[in-house]
């Protein structure tokens, strides 16, 4: 089951996994990618079906790896070890859950960026040139 947090836990959460992913691929000398290691997928899920009662069947799907904070009909997550194709797949479930409305806008580290700053720059970025809207972070 996925951590439910709030917003300014998840920006720390955030910026922690970014500086855990950098030591242990230091610590580790690995020059080679390895996806279960240093990558993470960040979603911003929007659907205007999203309701308190679908958030624990949602968490229960998720793994207990995973961080996940609500706003309004969003739903954010970090998503460790998982590169964009995988995030895809688990936010296609949640639209289909949701009867398909809805949209999600996914980065990854560190093709989106190498800083928690980068990475929401990029997610910003996206929503713009998708016509959509995120939540203040």
């Amino acid at each position: 089951m996925a951590q439910l947090v709030d917003m300014n836990s998840l920006l720390a959460i955030l910026r922690h996994e970014i500086g855990e992913l950098r030591r242990i691929k230091r610590e580790l000398n690995l020059i080679e990618h390895i996806p279960a290691i240093d990558n993470f997928s960040f979603v911003v899920f929007y659907s205007p079906y999203l309701k308190k009662e679908h958030v624990d069947s949602i968490l229960k799907s998720m793994r207990e790896s995973d961080v996940v904070a609500i706003a309004d009909n969003h739903l954010l997550a970090i998503l460790p070890g998982t590169d964009k194709e995988g995030a895809i797949h688990l936010f296609e479930g949640m639209k289909d859950f949701l009867s398909e409305e809805g949209y999600y806008i996914i980065v990854s580290y560190p093709e989106d960026g190498s800083s928690c700053e980068e990475l929401l720059e990029s997610l910003k970025l996206y929503a713009r040139s998708m016509g959509r809207s995120i939540p203040a972070l």
